[in-house]
C-alpha cells in the first residue's frame, strides 16, 4: 500500500545495500544490467551486480585493460553513451565487440585508501538519450555504494526491531506502535 508509512532502517551490509541500490537503477533507468566492481592489479573484479544479459558475476575478475569503463577514463568520457555506436574509441573496446553492449553508464568512484572502482550500467539495446538526465541520481548512488564498501560489515541476516528500546522517546515509541 503507498499511503503506509514505513521506518527506514539503516542497511545491514553492503550486499544488502548493494542489491537494493542496483534493483532501483534498473527500475529507474533504461539500462538492465547494473554492475558495482573495484579496481584493483589491472583487474576490474565484480563486488556487486544485477544482470541477466551479459553473465557478470558477483567476485567475477575481469581484465580492466580491456573494459569499456577503462576505455571511458582514458578517453575522458563520456560517461553516458546511450548508443555506443556514435563514440568510436568505446565502440571499439574488446568488451563491446565481444559482448554486444550497445548503451553504457558509468560513474567513477573512490574511497581514499581503501579502493577505486566503478558503477556502471549497460545493456545489449540503444536506449533513449533520456537517460541523461539521470545522472545526478547515478552519482549519488555510486558514492552511497562507495561508503559502503569502505564501511564494509560481514553480512548477516538483519534482526527484527524489538517492540521496546531501551531509552527510545515517547515519540518514537508511538511512531513504533502506530506504523510498526
Amino acid at each position: 500500500m503507498l499511503n503506509k508509512i514505513k521506518i527506514q532502517l539503516p542497511f545491514s551490509s553492503f550486499t544488502e545495500t548493494a542489491d537494493e541500490l542496483l534493483g532501483h537503477l534498473v527500475e529507474l533507468t533504461l539500462l538492465k544490467t547494473w554492475v558495482l566492481a573495484e579496481v584493483k592489479d589491472e583487474m576490474w573484479i565484480v563486488r556487486a551486480c544485477i544482470d541477466d544479459t551479459f553473465g557478470f558475476e558477483v567476485n567475477q575478475f575481469v581484465s580492466w585493460n580491456d573494459s569499456l569503463c577503462r576505455s571511458m577514463i582514458i578517453m575522458g568520457g563520456p560517461q553516458c553513451a546511450p548508443d555506443i555506436s556514435k563514440f568510436e574509441h568505446l565502440a571499439k573496446t574488446a568488451a563491446v565487440t565481444r559482448m554486444g553492449i550497445e548503451s553504457y553508464l558509468g560513474v567513477p568512484i573512490q574511497s581514499p585508501g581503501n579502493f577505486e572502482g566503478m558503477l556502471c550500467g549497460m545493456d545489449n539495446h540503444v536506449v533513449d538519450e533520456s537517460i541523461i538526465c539521470s545522472m545526478p541520481l547515478i552519482e549519488t548512488f555510486g558514492r552511497v555504494l562507495a561508503g559502503a564498501w569502505a564501511n564494509k560489515v560481514p553480512d548477516s541476516p538483519r534482526e527484527a526491531p524489538p517492540e521496546v528500546v531501551p531509552g527510545a522517546t515517547t515519540a518514537g515509541l508511538l511512531i513504533r506502535k502506530m506504523f510498526g
